[in-house]
């Protein structure tokens, strides 16, 4: 065996002893357990057994045509590329000549490109300040297992984090990246995108209404809760928030549909959540609910009209507002006009085949619908013709007042009357707003025939004239007013006042009386009424009046004037003297003070006596041949001396007995003597 130079000069030295061995042969390895990832750095060895020193290791791919020379047994590729891949050899050398080593044995360097990671945030990337989020790293392929370095913002936020996701509630706004390291060896993925997440306050949806302008019971009404962000699930509340949703959340979908029914406002809020996490509650919105307006049928001039009348059909909207509508209306149910801008269609002439039940409903612009309107009933009849009656069964007392009235038969609107008396000259209407025509205070020229007839619309449509009817007029009785016992009276008398009816026949009338025009009693059955005690406030004057029982009044009386006065006063005086001389005349008259009618009158004269002690006392005695009557006088003729003494008054009347004061005292002066002497 050939010994190399320096053995042998070592040898020859006697510093070594040389022990020759088999050309070596170096077993190159490398640092990974794996393939290697683009962008990571690979060192591989080529080593030497046994180690000795001395050696330079040279480096080929068998697709380079030179080799890397280095002095250190491994060489290190900082950032490894694909093209980096393949079967790679190595071999030492040492010495000058250089001795070389055999080759190793194909190594084989495979190159895969790095993964690149992708970052999962969840839910979502734009989040609410302690909301729960989850992290995760998604390295595509193979089954490596991985650690997980995490940056934020290009700052480390995580590193060496063993379990792919993890979830945390306390984090701020930025750039997140991740890359794994391989367990196995620490390669290197590439790091990811960056993902932005973004951290705002917690959240306050806002809710809007998706509604018309008005809103009616028997609408649907939809909500919408706003919120900038996905995957919310949505829940409703009514009146209070604090109360149970009404329906149970649904994702995705932020909208309420409901159906009111009852007038008034109603609040609504919404809250969003996600996972466990849930938003603010919205401020609330109201929606405010009018009853549902209803379409009337309105029908001019009437329901009920005639033959080749003008007709007008009016669709109102009860509690419409001003909203701007359009109208359908129907016929028996049958659609007549499907859709009208104006309120009202015409019959210009209408004719029978138009009777029917007709109906209405409004629309508006958002296609919102009133309630369709109550069925109303048109009918068409043949041309009227009136009846004219009177309200006085027989002829009409003069200053009494008679009615007219015109009678359409069906009785229908919107007339007009027209009277006309063919008796008159010329024969002119009278035109009344009313079906009546009435004469207030009947005249005899008032009477004779008369017709009627009515109309309305614009043309006027006239119905037929009524048949004549004859109005006859005849005078009026009058009331005449009595008193008893007169009309001038005295405090505490019984006063009878009677109504007597002049030219009445034997007609029976009720009476009414007033009192300075003032009604005292409206309807007596009876002519008379009393005064049991009359007062001074009872001074007035009176009229009556009689009425039948067709209600036709007598004309009034003329105005009697009852007069009461304080207590009635008796008055004596004498004719001619008081001094007499016997054999002479005298007469006493007895008159009662400002009245003369009916009275009757007694005479007394006072008597002297003397009491048990001597007292002269006087007494008063009826004349007893004095005469009770009208007359007022008491004669003595001729007188004697037994005829004086003191004589007095007193009158009555009425029943019951009404008397007057004592009237004063006349004394009487009898002498035997024939002298005259003067009173």
């Amino acid at each position: 065996m050939e010994l190399r130079p320096l053995c042998v000069f070592l040898l020859l030295m006697g510093l070594i002893h040389c022990t020759t061995a088999e050309k070596p042969k170096p077993q190159l390895t490398s640092d990974l357990k794996g393939a290697a990832l683009t962008g990571n750095s690979v060192t591989l060895y080529c080593t030497m057994t046994p180690q000795s020193a001395g050696w330079k290791f040279y480096w080929i791919k068998p697709t380079q045509s030179t080799e890397t020379e280095t002095h250190s047994y491994t060489i290190y590729i900082s950032s490894v590329r694909v093209s980096d891949g393949g079967q790679c050899r190595c071999r030492a050398g040492r010495g000058n000549p250089v001795y070389y080593t055999h080759y190793s044995d194909a190594f084989w360097v495979n190159v895969t490109e790095s993964p690149k990671p992708v970052v999962i945030i969840k839910p979502y990337t734009q989040v609410f300040r302690g909301e729960r989020v989850t992290f995760r790293c998604d390295i595509q392929g193979g089954d490596t297992e991985w650690t997980y370095d995490w940056y934020r913002d290009d700052n480390t936020f995580y590193t060496s984090h063993t379990a792919q996701e993890f979830s945390i509630s306390d984090y701020y706004s930025g750039e997140y990246t991740c890359r794994g390291r391989r367990r196995s060896d620490s390669q290197i993925s590439k790091t990811s995108d960056p993902v932005t997440l973004t951290v705002s306050q917690k959240p306050k949806p806002t809710v809007r209404v998706n509604s018309q302008s008005s809103v009616y019971t028997g609408d649907r009404v939809t909500l919408n809760c706003n919120l900038l962000s996905n995957g919310w699930t949505f829940l409703w509340y009514r009146d209070y928030w604090q109360s149970i949703p009404l329906s149970p959340g649904t994702r995705n979908t932020n909208t309420l549909s409901v159906t009111v029914s009852n007038e008034g406002e109603t609040r609504y809020y919404c809250k969003a959540r996600r996972g466990n996490y849930d938003s603010e509650i919205s401020d609330p919105v109201t929606i405010t609910v009018r009853v549902r307006p209803k379409a009337v049928v309105i029908i001019k001039p009437d329901k009920h009209v005639f033959r080749g009348e003008t007709v007008t059909l009016r669709c109102e909207i009860q509690g419409g507002g001003d909203t701007e509508w359009t109208y359908s209306w129907y016929k028996k149910y049958n659609t007549l006009y499907p859709s009208r801008t104006t309120q009202e269609f015409s019959f210009s002439s209408v004719r029978n085949d138009d009777s029917a039940e007709y109906t209405c409903r409004g629309r508006r612009s958002d296609s919102q619908s009133s309630e369709i309107s109550d069925a109303v009933t048109l009918t068409v009849s043949e041309k009227p013709k009136p009846e004219l009656t009177s309200s006085r069964e027989g002829a009409v007392l003069t200053g009494n007042s008679v009615n007219l009235s015109c009678t359409l038969t069906p009785q229908s609107a919107g007339w007009k009357f027209y009277w006309i008396k063919p008796t008159q000259s010329t024969e002119t209407e009278t035109e009344t707003e009313t079906d009546y025509y009435n004469i207030s205070s009947v005249r005899v020229s008032d009477g004779g025939q008369y017709r009627c007839r009515a109309g309305r619309g614009n043309p006027v449509y006239y119905t037929h004239y009524s048949d004549a009817l004859w109005v006859n007029v005849t005078e009026s009785a009058k009331a005449v007013v009595t008193i008893k016992p007169d009309k001038h009276v005295f405090r505490g008398e019984t006063v009878t006042l009677r109504c007597e009816i002049q030219g009445g026949g034997d007609t029976e009338w009720t009476y009414s009386w007033d009192k300075k025009y003032n009604t005292l009693y409206p309807s007596r059955t009876t002519q008379e009424f009393s005064f049991s005690s009359v007062r001074n406030d009872d001074s007035a004057e009176y009229t009556c009046r009689g009425r039948r029982s067709d209600s036709q009044s007598s004309e009034i009386s003329d105005a009697v004037t009852l007069t009461v006065s304080d207590a009635a006063e008796a008055v004596v005086s004498v004719s001619p003297l008081r001094w007499l001389t016997e054999g002479d005349s005298v007469t006493l008259s007895c008159e009662v003070k400002h009245s003369s009618t009916g009275w009757t009158f007694s005479w007394y004269t006072e008597v002297p006596s003397r009491d048990s002690q001597g007292s002269l006392r006087y007494s008063t005695a009826l004349l007893s041949d004095s005469s009770r009557g009208s007359g007022g006088s008491y004669t003595l003729s001729p007188v004697t001396v037994n005829h004086t003494g003191v004589y007095m008054c007193r009158a009555e009347r009425g029943e019951p007995v009404f008397h007057t004061r004592d009237s004063n005292l006349q004394p009487l002066c009898i002498t035997g003597e024939e002298i005259n002497q003067q009173q």
